[in-house]
């Protein structure tokens, strides 16, 4: 949305186009299948941001979303000739699995223990080795609609508890989508 306003033709991939914000070109399609949706488009693509979501959240399901669903993003890209300028692959700060207190920046080393955080730095590889310039964005704590699984869960009165502290870092997701945006506007 935030893209619009500047005038850009903006595409989105959903099942449900339905459900993509007014102003947003629809592509129906599954990341999950091999096959380029039938309204993929034609011509230049400047920019792709990946930002997909895992359906079931275990191992196979996130490889399914991030490793796979990326790998048939590329080849539709490839298929269509399209070479965009910058991809944005969203990542996760799963990533770097500490979990002892430590100050984590993007210079930390990633130690991914989980399955997500394993996926994950698999997935940054193949955005990585694309062919394409790209930038990870490894976001934490996205919260707003639709996403108020912490909110929930303090309100049925959870709280951390341990020897060490524990540190969040939350962004909204109005914010996030400001921050690719704003990258956009700059790579």
């Amino acid at each position: 949305s935030q893209l619009l306003a500047s005038e850009w033709d903006v595409h989105g991939l959903r099942r449900n186009i339905s459900c993509l914000p007014d102003g947003v070109i629809g592509i129906a399609g599954d990341l999950f299948k091999k096959d380029c949706p039938d309204t993929w488009p034609i011509g230049e693509v400047d920019y792709l941001v990946y930002c997909a979501a895992a359906t079931d959240h275990d191992g196979v399901g996130y490889r399914t979303a991030y490793v796979q669903g990326l790998q048939h993003v590329l080849e539709w890209l490839n298929d269509y000739g399209q070479k965009p300028k910058h991809l944005l692959f969203v990542s996760s700060s799963s990533v770097y699995g500490h979990h002892n207190g430590e100050w984590i920046d993007e210079t930390s080393d990633t130690l991914a223990k989980g399955y997500s955080g394993q996926v994950m730095l698999e997935a940054e590889q193949v955005a990585l080795n694309s062919g394409i310039p790209t930038s990870i964005v490894r976001l934490t704590g996205i919260y707003g609609p639709g996403r108020e699984w912490l909110l929930t869960r303090v309100r049925q009165g959870y709280r951390a508890v341990g020897d060490s502290p524990s540190y969040g870092n939350r962004i909204h997701a109005d914010d996030a989508a400001g921050l690719l945006a704003f990258l956009l506007r700059h790579v």
